[in-house]
């Protein structure tokens, strides 16, 4: 079995692998870490199973210009959330608000982390239906 790996199920179907939090066992409940600029929205044509490990669809929810870059707010269909930034450079098309697009990444540029209550954060109320973000997790090669 492969402790360095793990596969994230997301509540849509979607599979996520990446680097494994020590201590993750399978069916614990997880969390993708993953830096916004470590994810990248490809053309069409360059993705490729063999470039990305990682790619999943997700509908653009707000752009944010920051001087250098955009920040892409974008919303999976597992209802979770995603930022990818973007560089503000001409070779860089921007999509739309609402447009549905494709965001990879490499699976050695996240890690798959236990979803745990905080105890020092502050008391919240939860919302009206559960979170999809509590997903699933096996280290790579476990039955």
């Amino acid at each position: 079995m492969d402790q360095q790996w793990a596969t994230l199920a997301l509540s849509d179907g979607s599979v996520i692998r990446g680097r494994c939090e020590q201590g993750l066992q399978a069916g614990d409940h997880a969390m993708l870490a993953l830096r916004p600029e470590r994810a990248h929205i490809p053309d069409t044509e360059s993705i490729k199973a063999d470039e990305h490990s990682n790619v999943v669809r997700a509908r653009v929810d707000e752009l944010v210009y920051c001087g250098d870059h955009h920040r892409v707010h974008l919303t999976l269909s597992s209802r979770d959330a995603l930022v990818v930034k973007v560089p503000n450079t001409q070779r860089h098309t921007l999509p739309s608000a609402g447009d549905m697009i494709d965001v990879a990444w490499r699976h050695d540029d996240c890690k798959i982390l236990a979803a745990r209550a905080s105890k020092s954060a502050p008391a919240m109320t939860p919302p009206a239906s559960p979170s999809p973000s509590l997903i699933t997790t096996a280290p790579a090669g476990a039955n």
